[in-house]
């Protein structure tokens, strides 16, 4: 047998068994081919889809992300967050399998938390028994086994298109404490009015005008923004939840949130329908209706197509919050600030449009004087406040009658501003807790709210005038507001 005879039929016969031998013996399941090491056999419910959010490839290699890694590292927050979190859901809303999922915005990477660049993959699951936790009595928990990249599977199929008597699925690891927290404005146990309280405390509508190459020079984008301090941003991914539309981000301090909507059909179909459906009562709904009135103009298509729209867009950004900037009036010395609407005698129209506002606006304290008079040597008095620019004394005078307690009084430190107070305490503890009690604060906020309340209590029973009652008060004191860790 010459070697050409040879290798043209021991090679094949050779091949044969060696397939034979793999089909036989060689582990089938995808999740043991896409492993080094498999601790378990084929798991009870492999197959069935599950909606499993996992960082980039390249943020799981400098995490040291395994495919069998137990924990999920959670790259917004920073922390490590056990196992898989998942939601009931239709397969088909998942997209192809192994498909990147981003939002497109323009704020710098490095600024991003929500939302991510997620890889949404393939888990194989099972309910198993988890004997450490017996003595939590929770020895059922649910096991994971990531897939692995959509390349590794044996059949490329989407398993939508193949017939079955589930249409949906479920699969719960745990509640993360984070998907509990960053949903406080969920459109189930949220009023209406209180978003429009709040943005009428917080919110701001702006229309940015810059040079950019084109036609006319200039660019045009609008925005509807709300900026709070970090340790509110619970509320601004709330508010991103409701509406369903924009972006969360970081300042560059690090120290501030941002929640921002600048798409146009994002405010056209979203945020305009609400304001108008529920309206602002302070003078920010002046800079609204300007600001919708720039929105029309934009969705006109000629606004930002000759220098004849760049001049009405700038008409009516100079009648807006602080007008217009140095540059622009330099450039454009002929334009004059549209008539701003005139905004009065509006009502509260709900007391959640209040909640809303006290919860941007209103701030609870405890204030500390010295007193002689006191076996202490201290006056304890409960104050609940808040401050406006003067042309919005008329809406906090409403407040008196809607209270039926309180008083207007010009702001001393800062010009231009007056300041709502009530400070007897009879007001305090029969008027403002019994109404946030029944309209409960969210934020930072309550929390101030329910340490002002332990004062209150406090208070009721003369403790303030004894050393261990006013150290307590003290403790609560420093705890609040800026004290708030």
């Amino acid at each position: 047998m010459t070697s050409t005879t040879f290798f043209f039929v021991f090679i094949p016969i050779l091949a044969v068994i060696l397939l034979a031998v793999n089909l036989i013996f060689a582990p089938h399941n995808p999740a043991e081919r896409c492993r080094n090491t498999l601790k378990w056999e084929k798991l009870s419910n492999s197959g069935d889809p599950l909606k499993f959010l996992v960082p980039s490839y390249n943020r799981k290699v400098i995490s040291g992300w395994t495919n069998y890694s137990d924990d999920f590292f959670c790259i917004s927050m920073n922390y490590k967050r056990n196992k898989v979190t998942s939601q009931k859901m239709i397969e088909r809303e998942m997209g192809y399998r192994g498909s990147k999922s981003v939002k497109d915005f323009n704020i710098p990477t490095s600024q991003i938390i929500n939302p991510l660049t997620v890889k949404e993959q393939r888990v194989d699951g099972s309910w198993c028994i988890n004997h450490a936790l017996a003595k939590h009595k929770k020895l059922m928990h649910l096991r994971c086994t990531l897939m692995g990249f959509e390349r590794n599977y044996q059949v490329r199929i989407p398993s939508n298109l193949i017939k079955t008597s589930r249409n949906n699925y479920s699969v719960l690891s745990s509640l993360s404490k984070l998907e509990l927290t960053i949903n406080p404005c969920a459109k189930k146990n949220i009023n209406l009015q209180w978003i429009s309280g709040f943005i009428d405390a917080e919110g701001c509508f702006m229309i940015q005008v810059y040079t950019q190459a084109g036609k006319t020079g200039w660019g045009v984008t609008p925005s509807f923004s709300i900026h709070l301090h970090i340790k509110d941003i619970d509320i601004l991914y709330g508010l991103q939840n409701f509406f369903g539309v924009g972006i969360v981000y970081l300042n560059k301090n690090g120290k501030s949130a941002i929640y921002m909507v600048r798409k146009l059909k994002d405010i056209t179909n979203v945020i305009i329908p609400h304001f108008d459906s529920y309206p602002l009562i302070s003078q920010k709904r002046a800079d609204y209706l300007l600001f919708r009135q720039a929105i029309y103009l934009l969705l006109d298509g000629q606004a930002q197509s000759s220098i004849g729209g760049i001049h009405e867009i700038l008409s009516i950004k100079a009648s807006m919050n602080n007008g217009l900037s140095d540059k622009l009036k330099i450039n454009f010395p002929t334009v004059l600030p549209l008539p701003r609407p005139v905004v009065s005698g509006q009502d509260i129209p709900d007391p959640s449009w209040l909640a809303g506002f006290v919860c941007g606006e209103a701030s609870f304290y405890v204030k500390l004087a010295k007193n002689k008079r006191y076996s202490t040597g201290f006056n304890v008095t409960l104050v609940f406040s808040m401050s406006q620019h003067i042309r919005d004394e008329a809406l906090l005078t409403k407040l008196i009658d809607y209270l039926g307690c309180g008083r207007i009084e010009r702001a001393s430190t800062r010009s231009g501003e007056v300041n709502f107070t009530v400070s007897k305490f009879s007001d305090i503890k029969e008027k403002v807790i019994p109404f946030f009690h029944s309209y409960p604060l969210r934020g930072i906020k309550h929390r101030d709210y329910l340490d002002f309340v332990k004062a209150a209590k406090i208070v009721e029973v003369k403790g303030h005038l004894t050393v261990e009652g006013l150290n307590q008060i003290r403790a609560i004191k420093a705890g609040m507001n800026t004290g708030r860790v």
